[in-house]
């Protein structure tokens, strides 16, 4: 595989694996990646802007997250109830 098709690959290889639900953080993304035979993984995602790209496709795909609910609210805490008087 030519050096170009590998880094298509990567990149491509990067937002499925951001899709799959599995991953919250793209570091995670590059272990799989580099465990899967792409050391050069690292590298080719070492930009600000992909990660940050992949890091908004890991958090609409997480389970558990409310698609309404904006990606920056992810880790957010949740609203608190008001106190009961006791008469509820």
């Amino acid at each position: 595989m030519t050096r170009d098709k590998r880094e298509d690959y990567i990149y491509s290889r990067a937002y499925e694996l951001a899709a799959s639900g599995l991953h919250l953080e793209p570091i995670t993304i590059i272990a799989a990646l580099i465990k899967e035979g792409y050391p050069e993984a690292a590298e080719i995602l070492d930009s600000p802007l992909i990660r940050n790209d992949l890091r908004q496709v890991c958090a609409r795909n997480w389970p558990g997250v409310n698609p309404e609910r904006p990606a920056g609210a992810i880790g957010a805490p949740a609203p608190r109830k008001p106190p009961s008087n006791g008469f509820t």
